[in-house]
């Protein structure tokens, strides 16, 4: 399935460490306006990509492939963030499995 090799590849952690020097370079960049602007366009891409993998899967409970998408992209990063001070928490397949489950 292209979207869980897409959710593994892209949200794969190593470290709980190398989680946290992420989220430390990616708070220096959300100071620069410009990189800024380029996060968000860049996110908006995937969330994109992400709405259209769903919207393939006709998923019985989830009318709106974009609401659907932002929320998984959402759930993502924050599972990942969570990660990083609980290694033990749900990866990113879980954080899938989880929400196409309630969806179908």
């Amino acid at each position: 399935m292209e979207l869980r090799a897409w959710v593994e590849r892209r949200f794969a952690t190593g470290s709980s460490q190398g989680v946290a020097q992420g989220l430390v370079n990616l708070l220096d960049d959300l100071i620069d306006d410009e990189l800024r602007a380029l996060l968000a366009e860049g996110w908006a891409k995937e969330i994109s990509y992400l709405a259209a993998l769903l919207g393939r899967m006709k998923l019985s409970r989830d009318g709106d492939a974009n609401k659907g998408a932002s929320l998984l992209f959402d759930a993502l990063n924050g599972a990942m963030l969570r990660r990083a001070t609980e290694p033990a928490g749900p990866g990113p397949t879980q954080v899938l499995d989880d929400l196409l489950e309630i969806w179908t």
